[in-house]
């Protein structure tokens, strides 16, 4: 699959950027960290996942977890509870929509409202891209994420892929 450039990647990449930039580690260094907590990857492979702002949500909850950044409550419950990190994302976004009250056909219906159009099946299995957790809090807003990006930024992200139809 092909990377597509849009105001959304280049938030995630930012985001994910601050991420490491606050912890003040290398991408050799977070993926030292990574290992910490069973999980391989290259600095390569990471820093141009993160630079295309293509990274997984499940890549920057572990890299969360193994730079050992001050987890929401939420984030922290749904970590220790679950399995493995694709149930964790799943189980964030289940709780997100449990908190608000709608069903994942409506988070679909919002989201596309705004342009969005999202993979019900990834968001499900919880192997969806951080971009596309950003473009879920531009609809409905996820608190825990306030520590990492700004909701200016998110609504900017959003007039821009609006202007230039880049979803």
């Amino acid at each position: 699959m092909s990377h597509i450039e849009s105001p959304w990647t280049r938030l995630a990449s930012r985001t994910a950027r601050a991420l490491l930039t606050r912890k003040g580690a290398t991408y050799e260094e977070a993926v030292l960290a990574l290992r910490s907590i069973g999980v391989r990857d290259t600095a390569k492979s990471l820093e141009l996942r993160v630079q295309r702002g293509s990274l997984k949500f499940s890549s920057f909850l572990q890299l969360l977890c193994a730079l050992q950044a001050d987890l929401p409550p939420e984030f922290q419950r749904v970590v220790d509870e679950t399995d493995n990190w694709e149930n964790a994302c799943q189980q964030l976004v289940l709780n997100l929509l449990t908190q608000n009250a709608i069903s994942l056909d409506e988070l679909a219906r919002r989201l596309d409202g705004s342009g969005i159009h999202i993979n019900l099946t990834q968001v499900q299995k919880g192997a969806f891209s951080l971009a596309l957790l950003l473009q879920v809090a531009y609809v409905l807003p996820i608190r825990a994420l306030d520590r990492y990006v700004d909701r200016s930024d998110i609504a900017k992200a959003a007039s821009e892929s609006m202007v230039t139809g880049t979803h």
